[in-house]
């Protein structure tokens, strides 16, 4: 698999131009606390956000709440090409707020999925963010209060869009035989996080067939049961690591793992941080945010 294309930081924004020829599928669902926005500008793929399996289509853009696994499957796809931004999920709230009244917070709760756009709309659409791909390029002085702006250019046009009753979302269009069976497994599993469950432990809470229920499990959320109880194991673990002084030990035990090795080896998987490094890094971003804002 061969990759072209380029990466861009600003100190809160990071935005990626890719091509990826070859068969691409990312091997692992992960999470992370930025805003994601997803262009597919050539292809067709599968993304599986949460608890759904989506479809994608050239001209279809995809909205990851913060903390919400996702991850993007082109296996039967030889090319395609997308613009991808993660934004900081505090820092362009206000901005953005103040100049167009909408709430990035609102915005990606309500309309988290796949977005299909007409023509026109996704001209529109690429050439906001591809705008917003050249400031973060080269940077020019004020270039953070640009990307502001045509951030907050880029969701008033989507909120035209909705207007016009052009917009819908797959994750909302979703309608499955087994999806009731699969919520109860998801309900089963997210209250006993802290236990040691496995296949066997939902599929018999559930008198299911185990094998089924992991078949049909796969085809919902484009995840495995053990996938799942992991993404949402190293969510909780986040929340421990920034919201209390337990140590990693504790941590490991209170999110079900068995072992804290084990657990810092799906961590590391997830976010690409140790458990420690992961806590160091955040208390220091709330240490710059109190110093910022003191």
């Amino acid at each position: 698999m061969i990759t072209k294309g380029n990466r861009y930081y600003t100190e809160h924004l990071m935005i990626d131009y890719s091509l990826r020829e070859g068969n691409f599928s990312m091997k692992e669902k992960h999470l992370h606390n930025e805003y994601e926005i997803y262009l597919l500008l050539d292809g067709e793929g599968t993304c599986f956000i949460d608890n759904a399996n989506c479809s994608m289509k050239k001209g279809d853009l995809v909205f990851i709440d913060s903390q919400t696994a996702h991850a993007t499957d082109f296996s039967n796809c030889p090319v395609h090409k997308r613009l991808l931004i993660e934004m900081d999920s505090h820092y362009f709230e206000e901005p953005i707020l103040l100049v167009s009244s909408i709430s990035l917070t609102n915005f990606f709760k309500n309309n988290m999925g796949v977005v299909s756009l007409q023509d026109a709309d996704f001209k529109k659409a690429k050439n906001i963010l591809t705008s917003i791909y050249n400031e973060a390029k080269e940077q020019n002085e004020n270039y953070e209060y640009m990307v502001s702006l045509k951030l907050a250019e880029f969701f008033i046009t989507l909120n035209r869009i909705t207007e016009k009753n052009l917009f819908s979302s797959s994750l909302a269009e979703i309608k499955k035989p087994q999806l009731q069976i699969v919520k109860k497994a998801v309900e089963f599993i997210l209250k006993n996080l802290d236990k040691n469950i496995s296949l066997n432990s939902v599929s018999e809470y559930l008198y299911i067939n185990k094998s089924h229920l992991s078949r049909i499990f796969k085809e919902v959320t484009g995840m495995t049961v053990h996938e799942y109880m992991n993404v949402h194991r190293i969510r909780k673990a986040r929340e421990y690591l920034i919201e209390t002084d337990l140590n990693i030990d504790e941590i490991a035990k209170y999110c079900g793992f068995q072992s804290t090795t084990y657990f810092t080896t799906v961590f590391t998987n997830h976010t690409t941080f140790s458990p420690s490094r992961y806590r160091k890094n955040q208390q220091q971003l709330q240490m710059t945010n109190r110093l910022t804002h003191s």
